[in-house]
């Protein structure tokens, strides 16, 4: 976490030095001079711990102190932290499993991971080309939306052939059933006035001379209607 200082003279009007001078120390031993002039001045000290020393003057500084950054964390059990400015590296003592986190404002934005787990899995900016490949989800050809527009499709499609079927099974039957119901009327009511038929007519002798011989048979074809003789079948 690092330190912003603000620094103001205000005894200006009252002395004639226009500038203060200040020398602000952190625990590393580093010395930076900062000169306050009449109007406010900022300073960031890239630390958590500063000391400041005024140098004789006649002036009066006023000082603001703010904390500004994110402060240090405690690296929990098996694991060690490094810190660079405002990102911090976490590792597992175990094993090679590290992450990271950046300091946002006022807090550590970040995956964080568990070293007491060794089957957690790596956070994916840590892992591998080839195990990145083997965790993306496969695409497919079709959406959802046109998987279920094909199924519907498909369906209707079925139905319509499977309705379509049964008319025309329906309606050959029909027409067998109707034909049939037709031959049958028509033998029982049929018109027979143009129909012929053979009747056996009785024999006429030819042999006048002889009665007892057998005269030839003869068959004569009648007309239905006024049972005249249209001709003769030997």
């Amino acid at each position: 976490m690092d330190i912003e200082i603000t620094a103001r003279i205000i005894n200006g009007g009252t002395v004639d030095d226009n500038t203060a001078y200040v020398t602000i120390s952190d625990i590393h031993g580093n010395t930076t001079t900062m000169d306050i002039p009449r109007t406010p001045v900022y300073r960031i000290i890239e630390n958590s711990m500063a000391q400041v020393n005024l140098e004789n003057s006649n002036a009066l500084v006023l000082f603001g102190f703010k904390a500004v950054g994110c402060e240090d964390l405690v690296a929990p059990d098996f694991t060690w932290i490094e810190r660079k400015r405002n990102v911090i590296t976490i590792g597992c003592v175990h094993n090679g499993y590290t992450w990271q986190l950046k300091c946002i404002g006022s807090k550590w934005i970040g995956f964080r991971g568990n070293c007491t787990s060794q089957t957690k899995s790596k956070p994916l900016e840590e892992m591998p080309d080839e195990e990145e490949k083997e965790i993306e989800p496969t695409q497919t050809l079709f959406t959802k939306g046109i998987q279920y527009a094909l199924t519907i499709g498909i369906t209707v499609l079925l139905c319509v052939v499977v309705i379509t079927s049964g008319f025309v099974c329906l309606r050959k039957a029909e027409y067998k059933a109707k034909a049939s119901k037709g031959i049958e009327l028509q033998e029982m009511t049929g018109d027979y006035s143009n129909t012929w038929k053979a009747t056996l007519m009785r024999p006429v002798t030819n042999d006048l001379n002889n009665p007892n011989a057998s005269p030839p048979q003869q068959f004569y074809v009648l007309n239905q209607q006024n049972d005249t003789p249209i001709g003769t079948l030997h």
